[in-house]
């Protein structure tokens, strides 16, 4: 989809693909829309959506000094290529 930031597609073997748009994007902003696609994918609510958001940002900032406002370091210098994905795919 494009201009899509983040888009999620539902596998007819049950799984749920979400692709994340990275390049040119706070480094915080693409870890979010990370963890609301886990959530999403997941079909969680209420407690449980609460208890895996928690724990899916504590095991980021545990490991990374987060910065706000900083695109992500392993895409900040990288070269641009025109056949370049700007998007990860992850499946949950």
């Amino acid at each position: 989809m494009p201009g899509a930031q983040r888009t999620m597609r539902r596998r007819p073997d049950g799984g749920t693909s979400v692709a994340v748009t990275i390049r040119d994007r706070p480094f915080v902003a693409v870890v979010a829309d990370m963890v609301e696609g886990i959530v999403v994918a997941n079909d969680l609510a209420g407690i449980e959506a609460t208890r895996v958001r928690t724990a899916l940002w504590e095991a980021v900032t545990d490991h990374e000094q987060v910065a706000i406002d900083q695109p992500s370091p392993a895409i900040r210098d990288r070269p641009r290529a025109e056949d370049d994905s700007t998007d990860r795919r992850a499946s949950a």
